[in-house]
């Protein structure tokens, strides 16, 4: 079945648009071919093999529906077509499923106007990290040095009074990917990506893009495979990645927090904050000057402002992954980690909290090994320690959407949210006691 586009013309397409539903047969799928107007644009070979689309998604409601075929549940395709490649106009978008024993069959099609030019073809993409919802870190504070005669007393640096003390700052990161389509003169490029504050640029990628040791910060152009694979043959799919690096530090005597990047000439303040929720967004323009906003997000940005150790907590959830559709026992999996350690109660941790529809369901630890996350996040300081899991029971839920955040409460018993993930419980259950 085609879930995405749906059934009825669909009017105005542009840009990467979405084919997107789930194929099954009594044995097994060996391909799946993508059609507009009678010919092949895409296909998707087995389950994780080289391909121009994607075949093995996981289809929990489909598994529920089908639970004796084979391997429903991992049932669902999708295929991004860049519409830029076909004439303006009325066009069929066809699915066709090939078996293992060379039976194919078309499983539906969809009447779909395309209607591209440069004013409506802004560049696309995602905020993988940090989630909605998060917690950002801010720490330290600049202190104005004391007055000092024109040379300072040895030992000493050079002429002059010694500079303002500098805390170590402790950083900020936001990663995620973005890309663009054109059509006709628009050439179909981002050029840059900028992290706003609220509306304010903090960074832009052509301005600020810093090397700090061996890796590349306020940077688009990273090497992202996993976008290639959903956007196969979108200019610089494979280095479609972003991400900026930035700093809270409290100005002393003022309440004010600057708001700290690195930058080729060294870290500079972009401008001035205050603690509490804020908007954190990331906007993209192309070559033709075609801009758009992307992932806006609430974020908390928490300074403690009496214990000079007492740091939010920073992490990350896993699965279920953005508005999934689960079902029965589902296993919620993820990673968080604290520079103050994790709550203890009767000589048990028990600091990270499982939150549904703002409900804790469950008070666990994050003793789970996951040497991934060391080898990708420098702030959790080489502890592989530091996953969590849950099983969570949606037969108990109603069918429909809910919100899944976690919480965690640190050794100084300060709670903070490490982020948000809305799923689907989808079990058509009749009761739930």
């Amino acid at each position: 079945y085609i879930d995405i586009p749906g059934e009825g013309a669909i009017e105005g397409a542009n840009g990467s648009f979405p084919v997107a539903g789930w194929a099954l047969d009594d044995e097994d799928v060996d391909h799946i071919d993508f059609l507009v107007d009678g010919q092949i644009v895409a296909g998707a070979v087995g389950r994780g093999m080289p391909s121009t689309a994607v075949y093995g998604t996981t289809r929990p409601d489909i598994r529920a529906a089908f639970p004796s075929v084979p391997n429903s549940l991992f049932s669902g395709f999708i295929a991004n077509i860049d519409t830029t490649r076909f004439h303006n106009g009325m066009h069929v978008f066809s699915v066709r499923v090939t078996d293992i024993r060379g039976l194919s069959r078309v499983i539906g099609s969809r009447n779909v106007q395309i209607i591209n030019n440069g004013s409506n073809l802004p560049p696309f993409g995602r905020i993988d990290f940090p989630l909605d919802k998060a917690s950002l870190l801010c720490f330290g504070e600049f202190v104005a040095p004391p007055p000092q005669d024109d040379v300072c007393p040895s030992p000493c640096p050079g002429p002059g009074p010694p500079p303002p003390s500098v805390p170590t700052l402790i950083p900020n990161y936001l990663n995620g990917w973005a890309l663009d389509v054109g059509a006709r003169l628009d050439r179909g490029q981002v050029s840059y990506v900028e992290l706003l504050l609220d509306g304010v640029i903090v960074a832009n990628t052509r301005r600020d893009c810093v090397q700090i040791g061996q890796s590349l910060q306020n940077c688009y152009g990273l090497n992202r495979p996993d976008v290639a694979r959903s956007f196969p043959g979108y200019v610089n799919a494979d280095n479609a990645g972003f991400n900026f690096v930035f700093s809270f530090v409290k100005i002393a005597g003022s309440g004010l927090l600057g708001i700290v990047v690195p930058a080729p000439q060294g870290f500079v303040t972009r401008g001035f904050t205050v603690p509490g929720k804020h908007t954190l967004a990331v906007r993209v323009g192309d070559e033709e000057s075609t801009v758009t906003e992307i992932g806006a997000m609430s974020v908390d940005i928490l300074c403690d402002q009496t214990t000079a150790n007492d740091r939010p907590a920073f992490g990350y959830i896993d699965q279920p992954g953005p508005y999934g559709f689960i079902n029965g026992i589902f296993r919620v999996a993820g990673w968080a980690f604290d520079y103050d350690g994790i709550r203890v109660t009767g000589g048990i941790e028990d600091g990270i909290e499982i939150d549904v529809d703002g409900q804790v369901l469950f008070r666990t630890n994050n003793d789970i090994f996951r040497p991934d996350v060391p080898a990708a996040e420098p702030r959790v300081s080489g502890d592989p320690f530091v996953g969590f899991t849950y099983l969570l029971d949606t037969t108990r839920l109603t069918d429909g959407e809910h919100d899944l955040v976690v919480y965690v409460v640190d050794g100084f018993g300060r709670r903070s949210e490490i982020g948000r993930r809305k799923f689907v419980s989808d079990n058509s259950n009749v009761t739930r006691q």
